[in-house]
């Protein structure tokens, strides 16, 4: 259930994320008067302290954007929330993983740039990330590119910094 109501004239799709205010509130006192019902949030959650807040409120939360501006954002998460080891921490080696996975759909005919676009911001405050983000930007939609633009990226990162603490 998203926080905000969504209104369909006269504001752009930004405004519409910022306008009107986020109400919390209502999703929990549906959330009271329906208890059987599944309620999962969904509206400008940004922190896994805000996380911890809403789910004493509600079933699950939804942390889409945060998580595509800034998915070091999910490392903690696990741990955090449900005493879990989180996912491996050096997102050179979650990339060539990741690598294994586009190759087989590159050859199901998948364009890289509908895998690829979603790494741009992953090295968000590592040394070389902007120009990880100018070589995937610049190389991703091209004809036949594969997962070489990837791996030649990774070589823009300075290695000693690609383990997210």
């Amino acid at each position: 259930m998203h926080a905000r109501k969504a209104l369909l004239k006269g504001l752009s799709p930004r405004q519409n994320r910022e306008i009107p205010e986020l109400q919390y509130d209502k999703v929990y006192r549906i959330k009271q008067e329906f208890p059987s019902l599944e309620i999962i949030l969904n509206g400008g959650v940004k922190s896994i302290p805000e996380m911890q807040q809403h789910l004493s409120q509600v079933d699950g939360v939804m942390i889409g954007r945060e998580a595509y501006k800034h998915p070091q954002f999910l490392l903690d998460i696990d741990q955090v929330l449900f005493d879990q080891p989180g996912p491996d921490r050096n997102l050179t080696d979650v990339v060539r993983l990741y690598c294994r996975y586009m190759e087989g759909n590159l050859e199901q005919g998948v364009p890289l740039n509908a895998m690829a676009k979603h790494l741009l911001s992953l090295f968000q405050g590592v040394p070389g990330a902007k120009l990880w983000r100018r070589h995937l930007s610049e190389h991703i939609h091209q004809v036949g590119a594969n997962v070489a633009v990837i791996e030649q990226a990774l070589t823009l990162l300075q290695e000693d910094t690609a383990d997210i603490d």
